[in-house]
């Protein structure tokens, strides 16, 4: 299935190479796919991110689909839902460890999301980049005005 997709994704960037959304598209799903191995452990549970090592992950395709979409960034200048969804798993990607995450660049980006694209698991997700940026009271306090009733 994610053959397909990725498969469908290289044609469409070949069909529309001024399209930057396709370009995005294509390098979320080969930074997401060059991450595949160390995604879940034996027994097809699910490794989280900050467990997964990372010596299984493909770092040349991570460099190839971070070098497109910041190919495709400075030729189009026009940032979409998927090349932000790709930058964000690109940041994950290019650490040597959960530990050097760029939180503050993470910060940006789920903000830039959030913009274009609002949602709950957005917001979530930025809730958790400000807890490494600000801290835990900062990010429940955000939290915290998401669930109140209008």
């Amino acid at each position: 299935m994610v053959d397909d997709a990725e498969w469908l994704a290289a044609l469409l960037a070949n069909l529309l190479p001024k399209h930057s959304e396709v370009a995005g598209l294509l390098a979320l799903i080969r930074l997401h796919r060059a991450r595949g191995a160390a995604r879940f452990d034996t027994e097809g549970r699910l490794v989280l991110l900050a467990d997964q090592n990372r010596s299984l992950w493909n770092r040349r395709a991570i460099v190839e689909a971070t070098g497109a979409l910041m190919g495709a960034a400075r030729a189009h200048r026009r940032p979409g839902p998927y090349q932000l969804q790709a930058a964000i798993v690109a940041c994950h990607a290019e650490t040597e460890t959960f530990a050097d995450t760029d939180w503050a660049q993470m910060l940006v980006l789920y903000d830039m999301l959030l913009y274009l694209t609002p949602s709950p698991v957005t917001r979530l997700h930025r809730a958790i980049a400000l807890r490494h940026v600000q801290g835990p009271e900062a990010a429940l306090a955000e939290l915290d005005q998401q669930t109140e009733p209008p």
